[in-house]
């Protein structure tokens, strides 16, 4: 996703050595001569969605104060991630996370709280990486409140819940890919350049085997075969509120030096008498999709002719998503993604 990207390529630029070789390999980046092409596409990308209405990114570096930060990097961070650096005394753990928890707050509209505590922010603490995205979007083809009943969903193959499932019949892009075994559906936002896809594994178990083919899928491709038509949708209310440690995740993907007393992040800091190294990354996310719309924060497409079919009735497709499925929050020009997750439980 967009967010953890944004942080992670900043941290590689602060890096150095091993250290950045191992970064830049995780987010698939290893040929060095496109360090100066993805500095200008990230600051054309992060200038482009900083003047959508709905969306709002914001970037921030926290670093001991007993450090003093290059001026190259500064200007990097400001010009092409449109972040800041400041720096703080970590030794007053509850000063600074109220600090950061106000930051972050505000930017996401005080949808995401608490993304850090006193405690998770050690005196020893040399450098904190915050990235937060904020998203609200009006539905362009708003499902009707009035038409919200319970219905089942399919936590498991024979368990079901009952929660809000809203109901609407328009014409939307759709497609069925066979070799996801799954349905595609696509909704747009009003005056936006963002839109909603979702996957629908066609088994009540199939979510799983459905990422693990994502991760060999290209997502342009995919939306290039999707095409206007008439669909009946029964899409569950749900909103989501969870927040990951990525330090583990991460040094999983093979970038754990960036986290130990062997990194080097020399093109941060002017000198240094002592190791630096990343203290933590957390990632808080928080999404609800309603009959309006979406609201979705997170800290840490082409355009297509219409294909119509004439003279012929055919009864809409039904994209009935009354179990576990994939999501993901897309810029339509630039096939980005910039917010994902899965569906498992609307109820919890």
């Amino acid at each position: 996703p967009f967010c953890i990207g944004t942080c992670l390529t900043l941290a590689a630029f602060g890096a150095a050595g091993s250290t950045a070789d191992e970064i830049l390999s995780t987010l698939k980046l290893e040929d060095p001569n496109f360090k100066q092409f993805i500095l200008k596409i990230y600051g054309k990308v992060l200038r482009k969605f900083s003047t959508d209405r709905s969306l709002k990114i914001a970037n921030k570096i926290y670093i001991a104060n007993k450090f003093t930060v290059k001026s190259s990097f500064q200007e990097v961070a400001e010009k092409s991630f449109l972040s800041k650096v400041e720096s703080v005394n970590f030794q007053e753990s509850g000063k600074i996370a109220r600090k950061i928890n106000n930051w972050v707050e505000k930017k996401t509209n005080n949808k995401i709280k608490n993304i850090v505590s006193p405690f998770s922010l050690h005196p020893t603490s040399q450098i904190v990486l915050i990235s937060a995205i904020h998203f609200k979007g009006t539905w362009k083809h708003q499902f009707r409140p009035r038409k919200t009943a319970p219905e089942p969903f399919w936590i498991r193959p024979t368990e079901s819940v009952r929660v809000p499932m809203m109901k609407i019949k328009k014409h939307f892009r759709y497609c069925m890919i066979e070799e996801l075994d799954s349905a595609a559906l696509k909704l747009s936002y009003k005056d936006s350049d963002l839109s909603m896809l979702i996957l629908l594994p066609n088994k009540r178990d199939g979510l799983s085997e459905l990422e693990e083919k994502l991760l060999n899928t290209n997502i342009p491709d995919l939306l290039s075969r999707m095409r206007k038509r008439e669909v009946e949708v029964l899409l569950p209310a749900f909103k989501i509120e969870i927040d990951f440690d990525l330090t583990e995740t991460l040094a999983k993907l093979g970038c754990g030096t960036m986290f130990t007393d062997r990194a080097d992040f020399s093109n941060v800091i002017v000198e240094k008498s002592e190791p630096v190294k990343v203290s933590r990354i957390v990632h808080k996310v928080y999404i609800e999709v309603k009959e309006r719309g979406t609201e979705a924060a997170a800290a840490t497409v082409y355009r297509f002719r219409s294909v119509g079919i004439e003279n012929i009735k055919i009864p809409p497709p039904k994209f009935i998503a009354d179990h576990p499925f994939y999501f993901a929050l897309l810029d339509k020009h630039l096939n980005l993604v910039v917010f994902n997750g899965r569906l498992v439980n609307p109820r919890q």
